[in-house]
């Protein structure tokens, strides 16, 4: 984190602030914006195994 941004939140807590989460959803946000489409891709390739797993056991218990 650069010195402006400390600065920032230093000025944000001394004026009240006692939460991080708008930044925090912002850097989130902008990370997965940035993420090329293989990344999207392999994940939803490795969670087509566990969804027919579950459709599979029908409600039983599966391996979490």
């Amino acid at each position: 984190m650069n010195r402006q941004n400390v600065t920032k939140w230093c000025c944000e807590f001394s004026e009240g602030r006692t939460d991080v989460h708008d930044e925090v959803q912002e850097k989130v946000m902008t990370w997965f914006k940035w993420q090329a489409a293989d990344f999207y891709y392999s994940g939803i390739q490795k969670l087509v195994p566990k969804l027919n797993k579950c459709l599979d056991n029908a409600d039983e218990d599966i391996e979490k």
